[in-house]
């Protein structure tokens, strides 16, 4: 399994009117199962990750933040997998908070591109570290060599050269990327095809009401910079999905086994003052899903939505091994029989709890007490509420939320809590074991090319 960080579904060719080259993933699709409507169940990484890992949605795992650790109790896909006899690799990204980085992995190679405990910055990053941030992602942008490109790098080829020796068990190996999150800093040889293939001077309406604490201010020459070194990192990634694909063929022979490529959410360029993730908009939250049967000689399109913690359900299904309390379906062979659920925190100045339920062409969204039914196939820019037109389905769409007064008094407290381990981590600075050195060529911005810094 390929897991990146940041990658939209419409930054793809899976995509129809996609302007971004991937070409490796629509060979890849052309092959296997493309999941045109997949979703993430949180926009936002620890919570997405950690609802993947455990195939619980967020509001049963209570991860609604990136400063929130999985509990070394709470059952993974590793170790169900792992207890039915498979050989369990993580190469690269998880976002794993605090000390236990492996939860149920036999390996954790290469470690990870963020800090492991709280209240920790890297500052060997210098003025990558701010713009890793949502708020800091507009302070550099153009076309160079970045931490992210080297780390993913070395992601790539460790996971080429776990598949290039033997293993005594079965395998289950996920490999994270980073990119193609910010820092928007594109690969050299593909930044300048981006540039002006398309224009991006796209009327959008502002953003929900709900939403205006996330807006930054911008300009449409920053965001032709910011989709062109988005774009980049996005084909970069595909190339290396693609030989990671190939090489993993040659690998199984003639052995059965899963090839899956996904994103744990998306990212929104700049649309409507929106940089990265957190929103309930499609770029935020509609990511690529490819399962490939690897020797199976068949290949379909689904167009029912589906979402993360239902690949969770059909990877441990695959392996005949077994977690409980899973929330999601088994997506493989089955269409999906509910509907998508993903959920949000909100950390305004009063925190509130985001729900979105998405069913067909329609979703439905709560931000605080406001409802929003929008029609995906006739409204893609999302703009117009229906719900009073569509009472019905409404109304379906609506008992499938939860009432989040509990859930909103636990993060209040939760988040007191926090502000001690970011207190203790700032006083102590423990040893980060899983984090990756880098070379003195990617931490140089000076040595980058055309580099716009703020």
């Amino acid at each position: 399994m390929v897991l990146s960080d940041q990658h939209s579904f419409d930054a793809s060719s899976l995509h129809s009117d996609g302007i971004c080259e991937t070409n490796n993933l629509s060979r890849i699709a052309q092959e296997g199962i493309n999941y045109t409507n997949a979703y993430c169940n949180s926009p936002l990484c620890v919570p997405s990750r950690m609802s993947f890992l455990t195939g619980k949605l967020p509001s049963n795992t209570l991860i609604f933040d990136n400063d929130s650790a999985l509990g070394s109790d709470i059952p993974t896909l590793a170790h169900a997998l792992g207890a039915r006899g498979y050989k369990t690799i993580l190469v690269g990204r998880m976002h794993f908070k605090g000390i236990d980085q492996n939860h149920g992995f036999d390996e954790r190679l290469v470690g990870d591109i963020t800090s492991q405990y709280w209240g920790m910055k890297r500052p060997e990053l210098s003025i990558y570290a701010d713009s890793l941030k949502m708020s800091g992602c507009q302070k550099i942008m153009g076309k160079g060599y970045s931490p992210v490109h080297e780390y993913d790098n070395m992601v790539y080829e460790e996971a080429l050269k776990q598949l290039s020796k033997e293993h005594d068990q079965p395998i289950f190996m996920i490999v994270g990327f980073y990119g193609p999150h910010f820092p928007y800093i594109g690969v050299e040889d593909l930044y300048e095809k981006y540039l002006n293939k398309k224009s991006l001077d796209v009327d959008y309406s502002k953003a929900y009401e709900e939403y205006e604490y996330l807006v930054q201010e911008t300009s449409t020459e920053k965001r032709k910079k910011i989709a062109s070194a988005y774009y980049s990192m996005c084909e970069d990634l595909d190339n290396k999905v693609g030989k990671i694909y190939d090489t993993y063929k040659n690998y199984l022979s003639e052995k059965d086994g899963l090839f899956i490529y996904t994103s744990d959410h998306g990212d929104q360029l700049g649309k409507r003052g929106l940089f990265g993730k957190i929103t309930f908009y499609q770029d935020s939250i509609k990511i690529p899903l490819i399962i490939k049967e690897m020797n199976i000689d068949k290949s379909s399109v689904r167009e029912d939505p589906v979402s993360l913690i239902d690949l969770s359900r059909t990877i441990v299904d695959y392996a005949n091994s077994h977690l409980p309390n899973m929330d999601g379906e088994n997506i493989l062979s089955n269409k999906k029989s509910k509907p998508v659920k993903i959920e949000q925190m909100h950390m305004t100045d009063n925190i509130y709890f985001g729900q979105c339920v998405i069913s067909n062409n329609y979703k439905l969204t709560k931000l605080k007490d406001s409802y929003k039914l929008i029609d995906l196939a006739n409204d893609s820019n999302e703009e117009i509420d229906i719900k009073n037109n569509e009472i019905e389905i409404f109304k379906q769409l609506q008992e499938n939320m939860i009432d989040d007064r509990n859930i909103i008094d636990y993060e209040n407290k939760h988040l007191k809590e926090i502000e001690i381990l970011k207190a203790w981590g700032n006083a102590k600075k423990p040893e980060q074991t899983s984090m990756v050195a880098f070379s003195e060529e990617a931490l140089q911005i000076e040595r980058t090319l055309e580099i716009d810094k703020e």
